[in-house]
């Protein structure tokens, strides 16, 4: 793992139940639009898919966009519509709540809102490995020399997409 990271490798960490509820959400969607557009209801198809883009790209961003990508010279969290990059030298820990925690050198914290979940609770949670939270670390621990500031934004083209549905969403919407 650390090894495929050396070489210039990515990990990219994100929950798997959430793809799969991204990728039924699509396929209803698809069923939904495509029904009234066979049935000749091209006017509805038209108003119903605006506003189910919209829609589609809400969970996207809940559910596909949120992540975190690690490689070897820092952390990235995409988070609801912002990003952060920290640099391995400036993790202080590395811990886990509901999702990854980053603590910083500076005593700030980072969530990573779009990491895995955590093993549930209960009498085999002592089996259960937390993989998320272990190629974190690893990644963290095996960094050399990647020191620079930690950087913060906007998820542009992901807002740019939104506004552009939400547009869409409206005139959908609109009485004609």
């Amino acid at each position: 793992m650390t090894k495929d990271l050396a070489q210039g490798g990515v990990i990219v960490l994100r929950a798997v139940s959430s793809v799969i509820t991204f990728w039924a959400l699509a396929g209803l969607a698809v069923i939904f639009v495509g029904d009234a557009a066979i049935r000749g209801r091209v006017e509805l198809a038209l108003r119903a898919g605006g506003v189910i883009a919209f829609i589609l790209w809400c969970a996207w961003v809940f559910l596909i966009r949120m992540s975190v990508r690690v490689d070897a010279s820092a952390l990235s969290a995409r988070n609801l519509l912002r990003w952060v990059r920290i640099p391995w030298a400036r993790v202080a820990d590395v811990e886990r709540r509901a999702q990854l925690r980053i603590t910083l050198d500076d005593g700030s914290a980072v969530e990573c809102w779009g990491s895995p979940f955590a093993p549930r609770a209960g009498a085999r949670a002592g089996l259960r490995e937390d993989g998320a939270l272990q190629t974190v670390r690893a990644a963290w621990q095996s960094a050399t020399g990647s020191d620079g500031p930690v950087t913060r934004g906007w998820d542009v083209p992901a807002v740019v997409v939104g506004v552009v549905l939400a547009g869409c969403a409206v005139v959908a919407l609109l009485p004609w």
